[in-house]
């Protein structure tokens, strides 16, 4: 694949449905994190499999 010039607007294409869903920030039960995240074959985002709930200590 070519690399994108993310840019440019027709380098984009709309998904006919959400890649993320809810609002982690406003509903209490979700917590926001981040995490490494790859691309599948067809340059959609390929999240894997999300990363544990866990606390470190002293945080």
């Amino acid at each position: 694949m070519a690399p994108a010039d993310l840019l440019d607007a027709r380098s984009w294409a709309k998904s006919p449905v959400p890649a993320l869903t809810g609002d982690p920030l406003h509903d209490p039960n979700w917590h926001t994190r981040a995490q490494k995240l790859g691309w599948k074959p067809d340059g959609t985002p390929d999240f894997g499999v999300p990363v544990a709930d866990t606390v470190r200590e002293g945080a």
